[in-house]
């Protein structure tokens, strides 16, 4: 016969929580910030790490220790600042070094200092007004800007271009007759930078 059994016997199922997570480095980025490099990094497997390194090279190539910091606290997040270290072309990489004598590699981070690059910033007014649009964008150098007005299927209506000089620009984009509705400006400058801007016309 069978029956009901209203005891557990004296034997327990368990998990070990005692291995720690390998230590990863999750994100590295660097900027230009009032003329310093300022990096910042995120790891996971703190319990794991014994120490930091963030390293400099001028080529890309050579690298030197900025900064040793020891794994005395948790900590995920990671900021440092180098500060002044001139115009030009700054390489940085992050060294982790595991307890067990690991070490692990970021790639490397290039941090260009004082050195303007192109960027398309947008449309002055939009809706535009007319049949006149004003781009604004920041130029690496003196060059070339080319706008096409597309439809929203992708067909290109016009065409034209504008010399611009270094530094902050509005580009006049002087345009036939639009019928009024929503359109693209394709922007494209000489030295590689694109954007497509929506745009509408009333």
């Amino acid at each position: 016969t069978s029956g009901l059994v209203n005891e557990f016997s004296n034997f327990t199922f368990g998990f070990s929580y005692n291995r720690s997570l390998p230590v990863t480095l999750v994100k590295f980025t660097g900027a230009d910030q009032l003329s310093d490099a300022v990096l910042d990094w995120n790891i996971t497997g703190f319990d794991n790490l014994r120490q930091t390194k963030v390293q400099y090279s001028k080529d890309g190539s050579n690298f030197t220790d900025l900064s040793v910091i020891n794994a005395t606290r948790p900590q995920y997040q990671f900021t440092y600042r180098h500060t002044n270290p001139g115009n030009g072309k700054h390489f940085y990489r992050i060294v982790l070094v595991d307890k067990a004598g690991k070490v692990i590699y970021s790639r490397t981070q290039l941090v260009q200092i004082g050195q303007m690059i192109t960027y398309i910033d947008g449309i002055l007014q939009n809706p535009v007004v007319g049949n006149r649009a004003i781009v604004l964008l920041q130029s690496a150098a003196n060059q070339m800007v080319h706008v096409q007005l597309a439809d929203l299927q992708g067909r290109i209506l016009q065409n034209n271009k504008q010399q611009v000089v270094a530094g902050k620009s509005q580009v006049l984009v002087q345009l036939q007759a639009v019928a009024k509705g929503q359109y693209y400006l394709i922007v494209r400058t000489e030295d590689g930078v694109m954007k497509t801007l929506p745009v509408s016309f009333y």
